[in-house]
């Protein structure tokens, strides 16, 4: 990591600066200073000084900023190339004034070794309910000539996603049904074993075997299912670019999930030798019941807690007096895995 040290010298107070012969120290840390693209860069200043620091920023890519006392700066680069970063910093009061000049190196993305990476194998519960826990049992093999590390896609620590995937026919895509995933880190921290999936590295050949406690959407219509599973399945999306391109931005993954592999055709694993079945779990009845529908609503009265069995696809309705003026806030809790509530409030003839 980059470190800048910048020195501002205070005149005489008899120059009329404010300064009183002090020398005001500024620190600019950058917390990366080369990358692919879009490259976030954050400036750190630092100092005693900073809070009566002003300070013009010019990224070299036709942006610019002022800041007056930012502890921190942040910028995004989202082309490659080579830019000098320059700040002119001045102290409130005082026509002193130094520039720093920092060198940020961003790259484009590219495949840079071959690697290629399968789900080599691959089980999951034959019986499956939406919402609960099931077991994810997959291998992911690197096939390529060379050794995957973070180093391959720009920095030293990434995670690949592998995800999972219902589909009515033995062809799996993303475009299926989607009932989760598992994020594996790779990268120096592994070794340490402080992430529950990750390794440091994958040679030519070599495995990484993993098992998953996966909590399955809460979402997923009852039937029958071949079940898939797509490594770094993230960039198989049609309206992700590849580079990242400006005018999409705010619709794309960040690149660091991203694997640039020697062939993108070979990740996906589909069971074709069992299907899937997927039950919709039980709905037991609460002390609230029938309160399907508003004209069966059952009262509650503010403060009071009231606790409903969750179930997929089922509606409770509830009523309360409220007075005009009022504030009430409305909450839930201890949903279960993978679920959330949707609360509509309605007017007291329940038709708005």
């Amino acid at each position: 990591m980059a470190h800048l040290f910048v020195f501002v010298g205070g005149c005489s107070s008899s120059d009329g600066d404010g300064n009183g012969g002090r020398s005001i120290g500024v620190t600019v840390t950058p917390s990366i200073t080369e990358g692919i693209t879009p490259l976030d860069v954050t400036f750190d200043v630092g100092g005693p000084g900073v809070l009566n620091q002003a300070a013009i920023w010019d990224f070299d890519d036709g942006e610019t900023l002022e800041s007056v006392g930012d502890r921190s700066v942040s910028h995004t680069f989202l082309e490659s190339g080579h830019y000098n970063v320059s700040a002119s910093f001045g102290v409130i009061g005082s026509e002193n004034q130094v520039v720093v000049i920092t060198p940020i190196t961003v790259s484009p993305i590219t495949v840079s070794r071959n690697i290629n990476l399968v789900v080599s194998s691959f089980a999951i519960d034959r019986e499956v309910t939406p919402g609960s826990l099931e077991t994810i049992s997959a291998t992911i093999q690197n096939i390529g000539t060379d050794t995957f590390t973070g180093n391959n896609v720009g920095t030293t620590d990434v995670h690949i996603d592998v995800g999972y995937f219902l589909s009515t026919d033995d062809i799996v895509t993303v475009d299926d049904i989607f009932i989760g995933d598992t994020s594996i880190l790779i990268g120096t921290f592994s070794a340490a074993g402080d992430r529950a999936f990750g390794f440091e590295s994958l040679a030519p050949g070599e495995n990484y075997q993993f098992d998953h406690q996966l909590a399955v959407k809460g979402n997923i219509p009852a039937g029958t299912y071949y079940a898939g599973a797509i490594v770094d399945y993230i960039d198989e999306f049609d309206w992700y670019t590849f580079p990242q391109s400006s005018d999409t931005r705010e619709y794309q993954f960040p690149t660091y999930v991203v694997v640039p592999e020697s062939n993108e055709d070979d990740n996906v694993r589909v069971l074709s030798a069992y299907q899937v079945t997927v039950t919709a779990p039980e709905c037991i009845d609460d002390a609230f019941e029938a309160d399907d529908d508003s004209g069966s609503a059952t009262v509650i009265t503010v403060g009071v807690l009231q606790v409903h069995n969750f179930c997929f696809d089922n509606s409770d309705w509830l009523q309360f007096d409220a007075v005009q003026g009022g504030v009430y806030k409305i909450t839930t809790s201890a949903l279960g895995l993978e679920t959330d509530t949707q609360l509509i409030l309605y007017d007291t003839d329940a038709s708005s």
